[in-house]
């Protein structure tokens, strides 16, 4: 995981008073568990095209590198943050054949804290809130 914010080097040292990170890259465990619902299920012959949604639970480990400017200089912080999360996940899926699916999914993963990052405060959305998206292949067995 990793910002790509730009901004002045001003405002880097006003956050970095307000001890507030303005670069962080660092590294995302996640799980969850997610009842998936299909819009068409499948009947015999089934549609070839399919769309599931779901939400549930999980949770997230960031161990994570930020970056704060104090002083003219740019100092380094290691943070490590876990939390709870509620995970929306849409996909789209086309069958193959009779026992593989391609999928196109996408995930909204709602956090409850503000400290993924190391910005915390003074944002249009009080927490931090990831997404992501991915190809994946199903196959039935």
């Amino acid at each position: 995981m990793e910002n790509n914010l730009k901004v002045s080097e001003r405002i880097k040292e006003r956050w970095g008073q307000q001890d507030r990170a303005f670069k962080f890259h660092g590294q995302t465990i996640y799980m969850d568990m997610i009842p998936m619902f299909q819009l068409f299920p499948a009947q015999h012959g089934g549609p070839t095209i399919n769309l599931y949604a779901g939400a549930g639970i999980g949770i997230v480990h960031i161990n994570n590198h930020q970056y704060r400017k104090v002083a003219q200089e740019v100092a380094e912080k290691q943070a490590t943050v876990t939390s709870a999360y509620i995970p929306i996940r849409a996909a789209i899926g086309k069958k193959l054949n009779g026992t593989i699916e391609l999928l196109l999914e996408g995930s909204f993963l709602g956090t409850f804290t503000d400290q993924l990052d190391g910005h915390v405060g003074k944002k249009y959305i009080k927490n931090d809130h990831l997404i992501q998206a991915q190809v994946a292949v199903k196959k039935l067995f």
